[in-house]
């Protein structure tokens, strides 16, 4: 009797025991789960080649309970290359692992308990239904790799853009960077930047690099840019308020020397790779060497114009218009529309960057000696001569004279200019007089 009490009790405590696990299991069936990354993902996108294996893994994980399921990777082997040990969350499977919940992870064999494995296998990127044999239910899973852009614009407008992926170390084929082009004819506006900016998590660029000579077309526009990822997967777009770029300072500048070496008429030309659009001027600001401190330049004057000279295709030429003296120089520009200028005290001028120095140089004096060849030889000849030579000065230039009769405080001309070619040259026809001569070059500079 005592022992068909105990058995009875014992198999009561079966039922129990059976009827408590039902209750864990569908306790922890119903907990919300989550895939994460906690290894590098390899895989190839939109490939149709065999899938490489891969020892890489993905986990799902029971938030509440600390349960797991694994799944080994087999699939998607270059999209996350060197990507390693780094976790990011991807979705929630809300509730029980369903037929229609997924989340977008990688996709692989399944290990539904310590002795269960589902296996699945891939032909390229692509979602993949896995039935879980253990359950009645099934998991969607997609490869994809979980990246966006980071970087956020500012409520200024610029020409100059930085991007970049918040996720580094992908293959090249994850960073396709793309901007939506809304001047284009073309069906698809989304339009790839060039071949020199792709394949990388973090590009800079200046529009013109994008659309070349139509920068003026988005000049006061928005323009919108994002990542296609991979088998046409993208990033949420970010937008920025755009204007046109300066034009880009090509070759050095060109400086000429001052007149004379004594005077201050300096000159210099930059060259620009575009012309300036309707409505835009340039405005540049020339800056000389400090002479105390040779490492700072100080502001020294501006010039603005609406009106380059085009010199090729795509050169167009900038002159300095007023007078500089010889020194080190370096100059800052920008471009402005509409009227106005910009003052030297605009902010805008302290992001720029200068010019390289070029020196205006002064141009190379002259002197010159007189020799007496021959006196007069009677009175009222007038038959006696003096040479000039002219030393120094510039290669190139010729010379002219002008003879003076000196009679006290009383001066004359006695013979006006007289071009003469080469370095010296013979004055003759003089009388017995007191004479000055004064000598200048074809660019009306003077010996002194």
């Amino acid at each position: 009797m005592k022992n068909a009490m105990q058995d009875k009790k014992f198999i009561s405590r079966i039922y129990l025991y059976c009827f408590l696990l039902l209750l864990f299991s569908n306790y922890l069936h119903a907990q919300k789960y989550r895939i994460v990354f906690t290894a590098s993902v390899q895989a190839e996108p939109c490939d149709p080649d065999p899938i490489r294996n891969s020892s890489d893994i993905l986990r799902l994980e029971n938030r509440s309970l600390g349960r797991s399921v694994t799944l080994a990777l087999a699939s998607c082997a270059d999209l996350f290359d060197s990507h390693v040990n780094t976790v990011r969350f991807i979705d929630f499977l809300p509730n029980a692992i369903s037929r229609k919940r997924y989340a977008e992870t990688t996709s692989g064999s399944v290990v539904v308990d310590d002795f269960q494995r589902v296996n699945v296998s891939f032909a390229h990127c692509d979602s993949k239904t896995i039935s879980l044999s253990t359950f009645s239910d099934s998991v969607k899973i997609q490869i994809e790799p979980y990246v966006d852009i980071t970087t956020r614009p500012s409520n200024n407008a610029v020409c100059e853009i930085d991007l970049e992926a918040d996720v580094q170390g992908f293959a090249p084929e994850v960073y396709v960077w793309q901007f939506y082009d809304q001047f284009s004819t073309a069906t698809n506006k989304w339009t790839n930047f060039p071949s020199s900016l792709q394949g990388i998590y973090k590009v800079s660029f200046k529009i013109d690099e994008l659309v070349g000579n139509r920068a003026e077309q988005f000049d006061g526009t928005t323009m919108q840019f994002r990542l296609k990822k991979y088998c046409s997967k993208y990033t949420p777009p970010v937008i920025y308020s755009i204007i046109a770029c300066s034009p880009e300072l090509v070759g050095p500048i060109l400086p000429s020397q001052t007149r004379c070496n004594y005077s201050n008429e300096g000159r210099f030309i930059m060259t620009v790779n575009r012309d300036l659009f309707a409505d835009e001027k340039i405005v540049v600001s020339l800056y000389v060497q400090n002479v105390i401190n040779p490492s700072q330049y100080d502001f020294l004057t501006q010039e603005v114009s609406n009106n380059l000279i085009q010199i090729s295709s795509e050169k167009y030429n900038f002159s300095w218009q007023g007078n500089v003296s010889s020194g080190n120089y370096k100059v800052k520009y920008q471009t402005i529309k509409g009227n106005g200028t910009i003052p030297e005290t605009d902010p805008s001028w302290a992001t720029l960057e200068f010019s390289p120095t070029f020196i205006i140089s002064k141009s190379n004096g002259f002197n010159y000696s007189v020799e007496v060849l021959k006196n007069e030889t009677c009175k009222s000849e007038y038959d006696g001569e003096i040479k000039l030579q002219v030393t120094g000065g510039e290669s190139g230039r010729n010379y002219s004279y002008i003879v003076y009769k000196v009679d006290g405080s009383n001066v004359t001309v006695h013979k006006n200019w007289t071009v003469f070619s080469g370095l010296n040259t013979t004055v003759s026809s003089l009388g017995k007089d007191t004479y000055r001569l004064q000598i200048r070059d074809n660019q009306g500079c003077y010996a002194r």
